[in-house]
């Protein structure tokens, strides 16, 4: 099968950009892949990282003499690291609005007015509503109608909300406006699956597998370039581990990963955190 994929590899080198990072590598060759997603996925998951593997080591050596030695070494491992900085979720009150509907004028912006309860008039002060003056003729301050238009609403029976301003919504209680707040306990958790040669990754993760023991520093894993990193995700949980360093949650010489819709690879499995919590 291998000669056949070297073959696979040989033909698709001069389709990619012109880059020696095995990432790079990964990331241009599933651009290609969502265009004939039916054939890679034909192929399967660990055909295509053993292209992406062979490709890398045509442009390095221009032989396949590398690429077979770091598929005879390769593994696979779920890495873990947090910045330990406190999760942020949707507030609930405002679904994320910042903003939550004037319960005093039921989110219209205006209330009845309290002067003339919402008539848009009141009674003439110069006949004291009845219409006729002294003499018995209309009056001629209300044209006999009894009634003038209210000063405080200027006849419209209605005034701008106190509450709100007339703006309708006002600022949310829950998050101050900001449409998210602080989700307790939690942390941003940053989820790595990777696919590595390097014996000192591998190694790391033999023995921290599933503990608390950092295999390394952030800083010095995006120094390594022996891995490719095939899916990054973000979650939140609650956690107490050390922040910028990886944390081994798994790790073998294979793992139940599959293409996702947009052919990046992931696993099919949420890690197990229990050993951090």
């Amino acid at each position: 099968m291998n000669e056949k994929l070297k073959k696979i590899s040989k033909n698709l080198e001069p389709l990619l950009n012109e880059n020696d990072s095995v990432n790079d590598i990964y990331t241009n060759l599933i651009t290609i892949a969502k265009n004939q997603s039916d054939y890679f996925k034909h192929l399967g998951v660990s055909n295509f990282i053993k292209i992406v593997i062979y490709i890398y080591s045509l442009r390095k050596t221009g032989s396949f003499s590398l690429g077979d030695k770091m598929i005879d070494n390769l593994e696979f491992a779920e890495l873990l690291t947090t910045d330990n900085e406190e999760t942020v979720e949707m507030c609930q009150e405002c679904d994320g609005s910042g903003e939550v509907p004037c319960k005093n004028c039921d989110s219209s912006g205006q209330i009845e007015c309290d002067n003339c309860n919402g008539q848009g008039g009141e009674d003439c002060n110069q006949c004291d509503g009845d219409g006729l003056d002294n003499e018995g003729d209309d009056c001629a301050n209300c044209d006999g109608t009894g009634m003038i238009s209210c000063e405080q609403c200027d006849g419209d029976g209605v005034e701008n909300c106190p509450e709100c301003g007339a703006h309708k919504y006002y600022t949310c209680p829950e998050c101050d406006g900001q449409a998210e707040i602080n989700k307790p306990g939690f942390v941003v958790i940053d989820l790595l699956l990777i696919a590595t040669w390097d014996p000192i990754i591998k190694n790391k993760c033999e023995i921290e597998e599933r503990t608390t023991n950092p295999i390394m520093s952030v800083e010095k894993f995006e120094d390594n370039n022996n891995y490719i990193l095939l899916n990054r995700t973000y979650h939140d949980a609650e956690i107490n581990v050390e922040s910028s360093q990886l944390y081994c949650l798994d790790y073998d010489d294979e793992m139940d990963i599959s293409f996702r819709n947009d052919m990046y690879i992931e696993s099919k499995k949420f890690p197990n955190l229990a050993h951090l919590y």
